[in-house]
């Protein structure tokens, strides 16, 4: 079943389907707003709109042209200088103020006996936010209809230069008040070092035991910490880089008592970050000022090129995999 809606300015595409899941997304940022499954709200976000559509938030939102933290605001192509737009010191994060997050998407609902797809598009034009190029984005979401699974396709086209790392940025509760009861496994052996005074990736590492979740691990047992709660750092906010590039696994895995969820991605790394500073908004999950949710962003490894121009386009997925675990 689909719903369409206006509220406050913005537009939410609702989908039911037969597995006891709703899930509505939004225009703005061509957004995960929510996923109930279970009765039970799976994400962490604003519970009012009006926080919601801060440009700071990134809730649900789709992030880029590049995700994460550009150093200095400034890129390099072919010996050209461009100069972004600051919007965290002197730093571009997620793309800057004009970036995806911000930006009103154009939407086509298609139903077909597997799924309901949804594909929201926006031009960015050259010069937005500083980045040259036009870049044609588009996100689809392909909402199973027999299984508690959705796909995400993050799609870039380019008439010519720009780097390009798009991403989801869902924070994910699975029905909790906060993280450290979350159980985490990642399939990674390495990570990016991080510097601590401007949370910018630097070289790959081998993972050290804080940082290793090769096996299943509570989040709460190392989140505190005193190598990853040091500088700008106030918990999980690293980059681990998958041993190995398999879309058809799962590469991330996240549970507590009652849920599960599994991702599996075409992308060769994630971003994962712990909620480590308070937001200034009242959330839908709890009252704590932080920590309440973990966002789980899959993204390219910064460490290689993430160039790409009109010969070769950006094109990758996220799978969400959703299930009631046995107690």
């Amino acid at each position: 079943m689909i719903k369409t809606f206006e509220k406050e300015n913005l537009k939410f595409i609702q989908v039911t389907n037969n597995s006891h899941m709703v899930i509505t997304l939004c225009d703005l940022g061509a957004s995960l707003f929510y996923i109930v499954y279970d009765d039970v709200e799976m994400l962490y976000r604003p519970k009012y709109i009006k926080d919601f559509v801060r440009n700071d938030v990134y809730h649900g939102k789709t992030i880029g042209r590049v995700a994460g933290r550009v150093k200095d605001s400034v890129i390099k192509i072919d010996g050209h200088i461009y100069r972004l737009a600051a919007n965290e010191d002197s730093k571009t994060l997620h793309g800057g103020i004009d970036g995806l997050s911000n930006q009103k998407f154009k939407y086509v609902v298609k139903e077909n006996k597997r799924n309901t797809s949804i594909t929201f598009s926006y031009l960015s034009k050259a010069g937005e936010s500083g980045f040259p190029s036009n870049a044609l984005i588009k996100v689809r979401y392909e909402i199973a209809n027999d299984k508690p699974d959705i796909k995400i396709v993050l799609d870039c086209s380019l008439d010519g230069k720009c780097p390009i790392s798009l991403t989801n940025h869902s924070y994910f509760c699975l029905g909790d008040a906060g993280v450290n009861n979350l159980s985490l496994q990642v399939k990674a052996s390495n990570y990016l070092q991080l510097d601590p005074k401007d949370l910018i990736f630097t070289k790959s590492k081998a993972v050290p035991s804080y940082l290793d979740f090769r096996k299943e691990k509570k989040l709460g047992i190392d989140i505190d910490n005193k190598e990853i709660n040091n500088g700008m750092l106030k918990g999980f906010d690293h980059c681990w880089v998958f041993d190995k590039v398999n879309p058809n696994i799962s590469q991330i895995t996240l549970k507590n008592e009652r849920y599960q969820l599994n991702i599996s991605t075409s992308l060769d790394a994630v971003v994962i970050y712990t909620d480590n500073f308070a937001p200034g908004f009242v959330a839908n999950n709890s009252k704590q000022e932080a920590r309440r949710g973990i966002a789980i962003e899959p993204q390219l490894d910064r460490t290689k090129s993430i160039l790409f121009d009109k010969n070769k386009r950006f094109h990758h997925f996220i799978k969400y995999k959703f299930k009631k675990n046995l107690i």
